[in-house]
This record gives structure tokens, sequence and C-alpha cells, in this order.
């Protein structure tokens, strides 16, 4: 049977690699001409930066045992060295027995009246606001998700959808067991977790190294992966794709993975175009000539009056990331009104470097060497208050189409960890594998 899979981000990868496995021939059509998708890294005279930080993990014995088997020994095993920037001071995040410790009298008394009852019942929980006061109270909606959101998103957290805390929760505490359902549940594991035992895996070639090692996989295996071919039509006939055409080239199958955009492929296939918006990013990638101080792997910034949401250090997770005498730092802006013009970026690179250094995450502007502006579109979906329900409709209306498999966090819509692209993924392959036996 033969498979033509749109994305060679990890989830396509993964999909390839196991369709070749079960002995289907595979073609990969990616649009830019690398892959990885948000899963690259950008390398530069020795410097090696993802995009924001990155890591293994999975409670799944199978997922961790297929991060093992692509990487094989050339990897890390590292801790979560993370922080957030509260009220002029860092603390440790998630947070723990420590971090609260340096927090304000007034602030831990707050929290403690909110834990007492001051939380809102939750008696319809719609937008994201409802959501965080609800299970951890006013206190922690105003001291970081307020911030925090609008400045990432550019909506006011009553035009978000309260799925976008849920899944943020899955996002910043990737072990299960460990997740808060409400304040108490938050509590309880401040007591109970001083110190965060989980150990990652990190690819020592940057997370670039693993769709790298994946895309090598597949081409041993037989596979083809095409870089630069963005799909520009589909061929329907009836309720099946006979073919799409990338790179000017008609692809033929018998069975279409696409992990894309949903809207672009409700375009291509004839359907309403749903009203789904992507968040773009702008990285600035800074070589700075200093050793790295203290243990941070990144760093959240809630507080609106700086530029970027999140600041990221490679050399970090794998000390080969950058010379030796250097740091890198990933300063991550997102771009709610899209990509700003040349005089725009250079203004957000200035502010965003005074701020640095006004962070002590930078001795000087004088110690930047060099910085490496980078556009990541489409980074990030935007779960505006309703979405649920134009997503949902999109993908019935792709429904009839038999053998269309839309897969990924383009494609459903879904703001999702690494080891859910890759058990999702799986899960694809699998029903692919049954179809063709």
């Amino acid at each position: 049977m033969a498979v033509v899979v749109i994305g060679a981000g990890v989830t396509g990868l993964t999909v390839a690699l196991h369709c070749l496995r079960n002995g289907h021939r595979v073609v990969v059509l990616e649009k830019a001409a690398e892959v990885g998708g948000l899963c690259r890294s950008y390398r530069y005279d020795g410097f090696t930066f993802d995009i924001g930080p990155h890591r293994l993990f999975s409670g799944d014995p199978e997922i961790d045992g297929y991060f093992a088997s692509i990487l094989g020994p050339d990897h890390v095993a590292v801790p979560r060295v993370s922080m957030v920037k509260l009220n002029g001071r860092y603390h440790e995040w998630p947070l723990n027995v420590k971090s609260v410790a340096g927090m304000s009298p007034g602030l831990m008394l707050r929290c403690m009246v909110d834990l007492l009852g001051g939380r809102g019942r939750g008696d319809d929980v719609r937008t994201l606001r409802d959501y965080v006061i609800s299970r951890y109270g006013e206190t922690i909606y105003r001291t970081f998700w307020e911030g925090y959101t609008e400045k990432f998103l550019g909506l006011p957290c009553e035009r978000v959808d309260a799925e976008w805390g849920s899944l943020s929760v899955a996002r910043s505490v990737v072990d299960r067991a460990r997740r808060p359902r409400g304040l108490p549940d938050l509590v309880r594991s401040v007591l109970h977790n001083s110190s965060n035992d989980l150990r990652f895996r990190y690819p020592a070639e940057g997370m670039g190294g693993f769709a790298d090692r994946m895309a090598a996989m597949i081409r041993e295996a037989g596979g083809e992966i095409r870089l630069g071919a963005p799909v520009t039509a589909l061929d329907l006939a009836g309720d099946r794709i006979r073919s799409v055409t990338a790179g000017g080239a008609r692809i033929e199958a018998d069975q279409f993975v696409w992990t894309g955009p949903l809207p672009e492929l409700c375009r291509l296939a004839g359907r309403p175009e749903p009203d789904l918006r992507f968040l773009d990013l702008l990285l600035l990638n800074v070589e700075i000539d200093a050793e790295p101080a203290d243990r941070w792997q990144w760093i959240y910034f809630p507080d609106k009056r700086y530029v970027f949401s999140r600041v990221s250090r490679p050399c970090a997770f794998h000390r080969g990331m950058a010379p030796a005498g250097t740091t890198g730092l990933c300063v991550e802006i997102t771009l709610p009104a899209g990509t700003p013009g040349a005089a725009e970026t250079e203004e957000l690179e200035r502010t965003a470097v005074a701020q640095l250094v006004e962070a002590r995450l930078l001795p000087s502007p004088a110690h930047a060497r060099r910085i490496h502006r980078e556009i990541v579109a489409d980074a990030y979906p935007i779960y505006r208050l309703g979405f649920r329900r134009d997503v949902d409709a999109a993908i019935e209306g792709l429904r009839p189409v038999r053998n269309l498999h839309p897969v990924g966090r383009g494609a459903r819509f879904e703001h999702d960890n690494i080891d859910e692209a890759v058990a999702s993924a799986r899960a694809v392959a699998a029903r692919l594998g049954a179809a063709g036996a």
C-alpha cells in the first residue's frame, strides 16, 4: 500500500517510520527546507538553538522506548529546571516549598483565603478566566495567568476558551500523575514535591537531531522525503483522494496523512475553511560572550512589561549547545498581530536586549555578540472562545473522505506535547496497517 504523509514534523515522521515498518511504501512531503517542524534546531558557528525548550518524556514505556530507539546512546538525561519571574523575583516552576517560601506574606495570605473558600464555584466555566479562578483562585489568576496569557495570545482572558487552561497545565506538568486539578492539589504538590526528580531525554545534537535521526531511518528503510514541496492541490474523486500535487509533481497513493494546518486542508479539499488562527513566533537567538550563570533551563515572564514571554538556555540542557566560555539564549516573542516589519522588529530586539540586561540574564548589551532572528509560522493554535465548535465541524466535514487522515497539532488544532504527538501518530499508523493487511 502506498502512503503519502504531508508534513515532516515529529507527527508526520513518526507515521512514516511506522508505516514503513508495516511494509508500506511512503513518501513524505514537507514545504520547508528541512524536517522537524517545531522540533527543528537552528545552528550557527558552534551554537545550537531549539524553538524554545523541548525535551522528551513519557510515562508510557512504549513511547519512552520509541524515543530511546531513535536516539540510541547520543542523548543525555536532564532534570527540569524551570523558573518564573513574579513580583520582581525568580521562583522555581512548578512551585515547590522553596519557591513558595520566597513569596511575599501578602500573596501567601491571599492564596490561603482562596484555598479556604474564596474560589469561584465553577458553575459556568467557559472562559480561561472562569477556569483558573474556579480551580486555583483569583490570586493565582491575577498573579500569573492573566498577564502571561494576554501577552502571549494578544487576547483578554474572557475571550480565551477554558480548554486553553487545562492544556496549559498539561504542558507545564508533563507527568500526568502530578497534574493538579485545583488549588488543593496544587498545595499538596507544593508540600510533597520539594524538587522535581523526573529525568528527560535530550538529544546531543539538540531537538533537531531527534527529527534528523527519524528522517535518516525513513530513508534507510526505503521511504522518500521531499523537502521544499508544499501541497498545492488535492485530486478528489468521490469519497477518496487519488493524488496530491506538490512541488509541481503529482503523487498518487492509497492513503493520505495530513499534519499541516486544518484550515489549509479544508481549503484544498473544497470544504468551508474554519475560523481558526495560529500564532506566529519571533525568536531572538542570542550568542553571549559569557559563561552561563545558575542551572535554569527556561524562565516564564508573565509581566506584560516584558516583550518576551519565555527565555530558554539550550546549553543548560546540554553543554555542547554552545562553545566553551559562551552561552546562548532563545528569546520567544509571540506575534498576535502577525509578522512585524523591519523597523518594528529592530525595536523589539533593542527592547528585548535592554530587558534581558535588566532581568540579569545578559551581563551587558556588549556581551550579545550576535543575535539571529527567526520567524516560526503557525507555532501555537489560538483557543479563542468557542473554537472547539469550529474544529469539530471542520473535522466532521472531512470525514467522508475515507482515505484522508488528519493528525497532529496543526491538523487537529491541538496544543500537544511531543509524547502525545507520537501517540496519535502511532495510532494512525496502526489503523493504516490494519487497512493494508
